[in-house]
């Protein structure tokens, strides 16, 4: 999966995680709404031209954390045609990333154009504000500073209320986040006659955060210290997220529970597991409940993360091998046509290098910000690919190599390899065989020079490339190098064999069999192997 690095990570994240307090606490959530905002504290309308451009109406939206929606209808009243900038920004003060955009338009003479743009508000405190402005430029290109004809810029108000997250991810003891297999107690017998539970509810059901209320009785004489464990997954996601609660039923208490869970943005077979477990790890209670969500998903409702952020329904399109998700009034629905159409010519190109078949429907979604991205997958790369699924972030284009998580979708097809393998295939796939803008020869070339490059016995044990330990700034164009020498040297064919009988796994076992294999199809240890690709990239420095 593409990763700048893990620093990347904390910098995106710094944009929707809970500041750290002085006493190291996570500083609690204010809960802000912009329809209490005041009165503007700087109006402009400057009139050089009389009139030239008329304000019909003006909305602001729904005026909340996360994805909002502007709305404005503007009048020209010239004889000639003029162009409008409009300029959304949405700013929280120095130690929190803004968000800002341009959007430009042209007007006929006379012709009455509505103006519809979605704008983004990460975290509001204290220090923040919001300001639409709108330009008159004499040039087609940028915004001309003496052309402003219209600004508004509101402050927040402070806040009466302080609220935590509806989850907070960042506490290990209450989640464990995107296990591949939650923690859900299933193998578990049940010790029954301790509790009742019944009128359990999981509210929408739908993607993101999910509200839930149950009532349970204790139906013993005694105090019990009960965890709540509650996770929503489905057949073709990653994981999910594992949530957990703990309360205490006093003797024949009869008790009313309330909290939230998250459902990621997947399709298929959903399956939400609610378990009741004591102070010793038994469990007292447990239910199941099955649901499906359709390719694609035309259920329509707001979107809401942990973090008290409402985004609107996403909007999709349509093609013959992918369903591509993006938010409304976004770059990423200009873009929609070409960007399907992009994909499909890329999707057939892989399919006739690879020589397979792929009759499954890819999923993309395309997060207009970071913010957005992180906040329904939890991960801080910009591009993501699990199963048939990829999360890319498209705020004013594509952020990733379209090349690369397609390879992983399609590769799924041909095995499950060591990230060596895995991520050294999709690098390689990319457009040059580039890793951010360099050929990846050239790159460990230099890293060979330097005498950085991490031994291919160590990196063929890495089950994953990306986080901090791997290296990523070495180990992605190492594996995409080292890939490219043996496609060279042995062929697509032997590659994809391989590709097949190696396995992913930090077992010590399975690592050796996976070294084993690789000496009996290539004859040539991977000691050996590495020496010949060493003397390749030698090479390459010299041409």
């Amino acid at each position: 999966m593409s990763k700048k690095n893990n620093s990347a990570f904390l910098i995106i994240g710094l944009a929707i995680w809970l500041s750290i307090s002085a006493t190291g606490q996570i500083r609690k959530k204010m809960d802000f709404s912009l329809r209490n905002l005041k009165q503007p504290i700087n109006q402009t309308e400057k009139k050089a031209t009389p009139a030239k451009i008329e304000i019909l109406s003006f909305d602001l939206g729904r005026r909340l954390e996360g994805m909002n929606t502007f709305k404005t209808t503007l009048r020209n009243n010239s004889s000639l045609s003029e162009s409008v900038i409009l300029d959304i920004r949405s700013s929280h003060g120095k130690h929190y990333p803004g968000w800002q955009r341009q959007f430009p338009y042209s007007l006929k003479p006379g012709e009455i154009k509505i103006l519809e743009e979605s704008y983004e508000i990460f975290d509001i405190n204290k220090d923040s504000f919001f300001r639409i402005s709108l330009y008159n430029p004499q040039r087609n290109e940028g915004c001309d500073a003496n052309n402003l004809f219209f600004e508004k810029k509101y402050p927040y108000e402070r806040a009466k209320e302080y609220k935590e997250p509806l989850i907070n991810v960042f506490d290990e003891k209450a989640i464990s986040l995107w296990e591949e297999k939650p923690h859900s107690y299933l193998d578990k017998i049940i010790y029954k006659g301790k509790v009742h539970l019944d009128s359990v509810d999981l509210g929408e059901i739908q993607w993101g955060a999910n509200k839930y209320s149950m009532r349970i009785k204790n139906l013993t004489v005694s105090q019990l210290n009960i965890k709540l464990n509650l996770w929503a997954l489905y057949e073709t996601s990653r994981g999910a997220i594992s949530v957990f609660k703990e309360f205490i039923l006093n003797p024949e208490e009869l008790k009313n529970l309330e909290g939230w869970y998250l459902i990621s943005l997947d399709h298929g077979k959903l399956k939400i597991v609610l378990t009741i477990i004591d102070s010793e790890e038994k469990v007292l209670a447990r239910k199941s409940f099955e649901y499906f969500t359709p390719i694609p998903n035309k259920k329509r409702g707001n979107l809401v993360s942990v973090y008290h952020k409402t985004y609107p329904p996403f909007n999709y399109a349509e093609s013959k091998h992918f369903v591509v998700y993006f938010a409304p009034h976004s770059k990423a629905e200009n873009d929609t046509d070409t960007f399907i159409k992009q994909r499909e010519e890329i999707l057939s190109s892989i399919l006739k290098i690879f020589d397979v078949s792929f009759d499954e429907k890819i999923i993309i979604f395309l997060y207009p910000t970071s913010c957005t991205k992180i906040s329904f997958t939890y991960h801080g790369g910009w591009g993501l690919a699990y199963k048939n699924t990829i999360a890319e972030e498209y705020i004013n284009g594509p952020s990733v190599d379209p090349y690369h998580e397609l390879t992983h979708v399609v590769s799924r097809k041909l095995g499950h390899p060591p990230a060596l393998f895995n991520e050294g295939l999709a690098v390689y796939m990319q457009k040059g065989s580039q890793w951010e803008g360099r050929d990846v020869d050239s790159i460990c070339a230099e890293y060979l020079s330097k005498g950085s490059l991490i031994s291919l016995n160590e990196l063929i044990g890495y089950t994953d490339i990306g986080p901090e330990e791997s290296q990523p700034e070495i180990s992605y164009p190492e594996a995409g190098s080292f890939v490219k020498f043996f496609i060279q040297a042995f062929g697509m064919e032997k590659f994809k064999t391989l590709y097949g009988r190696l396995k992913n796994s930090s077992d010590p076992q399975q690592q050796s069999d996976n070294t084993r294999n690789i000496e009996d199809l290539c004859g040539r240890s991977l000691a050996a192997l590495e020496k010949d690709w060493i003397a390749y990239l030698r090479k390459q420095t010299y041409e």
